[in-house]
């Protein structure tokens, strides 16, 4: 994260944690309906960043919160700048924290990261615009009792850098 970090921050790139008013990482801007946040906004409609603006999105414990995902990801995708990453964290559905909390509007697990990352299976999802590689998807324990959590971390393939990436795409 450090790196992804320091590269926003030299090609003057923002750097956002988003839903981050509760538990804001110090490095990010903090954006989020809540008071308490560095800017004030609302994920479920369209966001107040220029297109191709961010380096970094952090959102953990955020997307499971919103109702509409692939407006979520059509954004993050368009204020990403080419190579810009976004990291995800979500309670995953293969234990009882995705499902205990009453906020909670949709469920993950690793498998679901794949419709926004594989082109086999992005092309069920109307209106899908965003092309990401996936460059980690990974479940681990989290806290006590131990709750299930994917941690995902996608490249926006866009621009200078989908035309030199040298690995397998996907989508």
């Amino acid at each position: 994260e450090a790196a992804f970090l320091k590269w926003a921050a030299e090609n003057g790139l923002l750097a956002l944690d988003l839903g981050g008013a509760i538990n804001g990482h110090p490095n990010y801007i903090t954006v989020d309906v809540r008071d308490g946040a560095d800017l004030c906004a609302d994920l479920e409609k369209d966001w107040p960043f220029e297109d191709n603006s961010v380096g970094v999105l952090r959102a953990y414990h955020v997307v499971e919160h919103l109702g509409d995902t692939i407006h979520f990801f059509n954004e993050a995708y368009r204020v990403l700048a080419p190579g810009g990453v976004l990291l995800i964290e979500t309670p995953s559905t293969n234990g009882m924290g995705a499902f205990a909390d009453p906020t909670h509007k949709k469920f993950f697990n690793a498998l679901s990261f794949d419709y926004f990352t594989n082109a086999q299976f992005a092309r069920f999802i109307p209106d899908y615009k965003g092309r990401f590689q996936a460059m980690r998807v990974r479940e681990y324990r989290w806290t006590t009792p131990p709750i299930p959590v994917i941690s995902c971390q996608l490249v926006a393939l866009k621009g200078w850098y989908d035309e030199r990436w040298c690995g397998d795409k996907l989508i």
